[in-house]
């Protein structure tokens, strides 16, 4: 008994030791906070992403020269 006690505790510690946020805001088992970072840093990634494919794409800049 008091061995399934302490196996138990050891790996209830390393587990919890062991899951970590990529920030500090979020606790270990967060699930909500979690979920929002990654959502957040997806929008933000293709948001950027798309900025950058629409500087480059050349019909934008014709675009732009036949508008002067």
């Amino acid at each position: 008994m008091k061995i399934i006690i302490i196996i138990l505790t050891l790996l209830t510690l390393t587990l919890n030791s062991s899951v970590y946020a990529k920030e500090g805001k979020c606790k270990a088992f967060d699930i909500k906070c979690k979920i929002n970072t990654f959502t957040a840093e997806t929008k933000d990634y293709q948001k950027k992403k798309y900025d950058e494919a629409k500087a480059k794409n050349p019909i934008n800049k014709i675009r732009k020269k036949i508008g002067k």
